[in-house]
């Protein structure tokens, strides 16, 4: 397994950003990428369309604080393998 530590560059666009490293990935013949980042990295990657498949993992407890996950859109929801899995 390779792992590929990404460091953020805040005045690129995050778009252009991320599409150079999913190239640099493919060039390295990745395609298999697990992201667990934050809302604003989640966010990007959704804006991008440079995912096909999200696992959204729903629990009972509720957290009083924090930054809320990325919304998926309902269309988004159809159009991607998404797989909701509550617990």
């Amino acid at each position: 397994m390779s792992h590929v530590l990404v460091g953020t560059d805040k005045t690129a666009n995050p778009t252009e950003y991320l599409e150079q490293v999913f190239k640099y990935l493919h060039t390295r013949n990745i395609q298999s990428v697990l992201i667990e980042g934050g809302r604003k990295t989640l966010e990007n990657i959704v804006v991008a369309g440079l995912w096909d498949e999200a696992r959204i993992f729903i629990t009972e407890k509720t957290l009083a604080k924090g930054i809320p996950a990325p919304k998926l859109t309902e269309a988004l929801k159809k159009d991607k393998g998404l797989v909701i899995i509550q617990r």
